[in-house]
């Protein structure tokens, strides 16, 4: 699953279609909820929610989060509105996500952050603490 601005007037302008949903064998496989620019936290968090369900649904063992920061209403240069306040309910959400059907309810989470942290983030934070600013705000959510 993909959350990020509509690439149709923003970059990379050739990718992150929502008709973009694989090929072959990954046919389906791909999701990508492409949010029109000025998208702010009800927004994302909507978008967001389709996502999990069909996450949930798939049941995957492992989820690896590419974290990034772009969808902050902070970037200069982002195209989305989403507060620091918002990024709190994303880790919750995210965070919340188990396996359906399993003996073992533990979570199978993996985040990176997807590039050095943005300076309004990285002011506050240094290195792997992007990642624990995820969790934390997950666990104060």
């Amino acid at each position: 699953m993909s959350l990020h601005g509509d690439p149709s007037s923003f970059y990379p302008f050739f990718a992150g279609y929502a008709d973009e949903r694989g090929r072959g064998a990954g046919q389906g496989a791909n999701l990508n909820l492409p949010l029109a620019h000025g998208t702010a936290d009800a927004g994302f968090l909507d978008a967001l929610d389709r996502g999990l369900a069909v996450i949930q649904k798939f049941d995957p063992g492992l989820v690896l989060v590419s974290l990034g920061f772009d969808a902050s209403a902070h970037d200069p240069l982002g195209v989305l509105k989403v507060t620091d306040a918002g990024f709190g309910e994303i880790a919750r959400r995210v965070a919340a996500l188990k396996p359906a059907d399993r003996p073992d309810p533990g979570r199978r989470l993996s985040v990176r952050p997807a590039r050095p942290a943005p300076r309004h983030v990285s002011r506050q934070l240094r290195g792997d603490d992007v990642i624990a600013y995820f969790f934390d705000h997950a666990a104060r959510a």
